[in-house]
């Protein structure tokens, strides 16, 4: 679990720095589709390490 934390993280960290980077191409993706994506990215990661938690406690 600590390690989709970590990849969690920093992807935050990479999608911050690409919106720095690249603002005017990625301002519309920021403001419109980041917090979705974000959501999505860690409700998948926090059912992976559910499921990883359940798989490892049943060995």
């Amino acid at each position: 679990m600590k390690w989709f934390m970590v990849y969690l993280y920093a992807s935050w960290i990479v999608l911050a720095a690409v919106t720095t980077f690249e603002e005017p191409v990625f301002s519309q993706f920021f403001f419109g589709g980041l917090t979705m994506t974000m959501g999505y990215l860690t409700y998948m990661l926090i059912y992976l390490g559910m499921k990883q938690d359940r798989v490892a406690k049943s060995h």
